[in-house]
């Protein structure tokens, strides 16, 4: 992509004549309809379509759960015990406990995902 100089407006700071400025990109990477119309789960690791989230009402529940399973783990991340905190093991105990919590219900959702006939 080439770059080209273009006077900066009067007054505006740092103006002092001419400045460095790369062009937009006129057309923007389309991604294929295919792709758009899958959703990721988490969980499983694989790609559902929406065509089957929408056929089977348990799947949609699958995928209902997995999002939510996807916040609690963003939530668990956030929570995590500061460097001087970490040496309380009573903080880093409830912490961890925390997670095996998420992983028995990430292997529970997986199981129902793959009762429903998703893929790993």
């Amino acid at each position: 992509m080439s770059t080209w100089m273009t006077p900066m407006p009067p007054g505006s700071p740092g103006s002092f004549g001419w400045t460095w400025r790369r062009p937009r990109p006129d057309c923007r990477r389309r991604t294929p309809t295919r792709d758009r119309r899958r959703l990721f789960l988490q969980t499983t690791g694989c790609f559902v379509s929406y065509e089957e989230v929408l056929v089977d009402g348990c799947l949609s529940q699958v995928v209902a759960d997995d999002l939510a399973w996807q916040i609690s783990v963003q939530m668990w991340r956030s929570r995590q015990p500061s460097r001087w905190m970490w040496c309380r093991p009573s903080a880093r105990q409830r912490w961890l406990g925390e997670f095996d919590a998420l992983c028995r219900d990430r292997d529970r959702i997986a199981a129902v995902a793959r009762y429903y006939g998703v893929e790993d």
